[in-house]
C-alpha cells in the first residue's frame, strides 16, 4: 500500500512540475506561443479577439487562417512547434470594396528548411465572372467563383504576383480581369496598386 502511495505521489509531483514548467514557458513566450492555431493567430494585434475567422487551410507544418477584421482582412501563417503554435507572419491586403474582383488574401511565405506556401483568396461582385485561373504554368489551377463566396487557391511553393498570372474569365472563356500592376503609370505603389484590372490594363 505504501509503495502504491509513493508511486501516486511521484506521478502527482511530476504532473505539477510539468504544469509549472509549461506555465513558465507560456509566460516567458506569451506573445508568441499558444496551444491552438487560432489562439496563436489572435496574438497578433491586428487580429485580436474581435476578428471573424472565415477560412483556414491545413498543411503538414501548420495552417494559414483568414480573418475579417474591422480594418480589413488579415491572413495569419501559423507554424506548429512541438506542442505549441506560433504566428511568425501576418499578411494584410487593403480593403477596397469598390473593386468588381478583389483579392482579400495574398500570402507568400517561406521558412527554412521545409516551409513554403502561397495562398490567394478572391471575391467578386460580378455575375459575369464565372471562374479564375491562377498559378505558374507548371501548377495552374482553375476554380469557379460565385458572388460573395471566397474562392481559395494554394500552392506548396513561394510565388510572387507575377508568377500567379491570375485571370478571371466569363462562362464563355473570355478574359475579363487580370491580377497585377497597371502599365503606363508612374509611381506605382507596390501594395495598393496590386489589384484586379480589366484585361489589357496590367503589364
Amino acid at each position: 500500500m505504501n509503495r502504491r502511495k509513493s508511486i501516486v505521489r511521484i506521478i502527482v509531483v511530476g504532473v505539477l512540475v510539468l504544469l509549472v514548467a509549461l506555465a513558465g514557458f507560456l509566460g516567458k513566450y506569451h506573445t508568441r506561443y499558444r496551444l491552438s492555431a487560432e489562439a496563436a493567430a489572435r496574438t497578433n494585434p491586428g487580429i485580436g479577439e474581435s476578428s471573424k475567422l472565415i477560412n483556414k487551410l491545413h498543411f503538414s507544418w501548420g495552417e494559414v487562417e483568414l480573418f475579417d477584421s474591422q480594418k480589413g482582412y488579415r491572413s495569419a501563417v501559423i507554424e506548429k512547434r512541438g506542442l505549441f503554435w506560433t504566428n511568425p507572419a501576418t499578411f494584410v491586403v487593403p480593403n477596397d470594396n469598390s473593386d468588381t474582383v478583389r483579392t482579400v488574401s495574398l500570402v507568400s511565405y517561406s521558412h527554412v528548411p521545409n516551409i513554403a506556401v502561397t495562398t490567394l483568396v478572391v471575391l467578386t461582385t460580378s455575375k459575369n465572372v464565372a471562374y479564375i485561373e491562377a498559378g505558374p504554368m507548371s501548377d495552374r489551377v482553375k476554380k469557379p467563383i460565385q458572388i460573395g463566396n471566397p474562392t481559395v487557391f494554394s500552392w506548396n511553393q513561394m510565388l510572387n504576383a507575377n508568377d500567379l498570372n491570375a485571370i478571371a474569365y466569363s462562362k464563355n472563356g473570355h478574359e475579363l480581369y487580370e491580377y497585377g500592376y497597371p502599365k503606363n503609370k508612374s509611381g506605382i505603389n507596390l501594395t495598393t496598386d496590386l489589384r484586379w484590372y480589366p484585361v489589357g490594363v496590367t503589364h
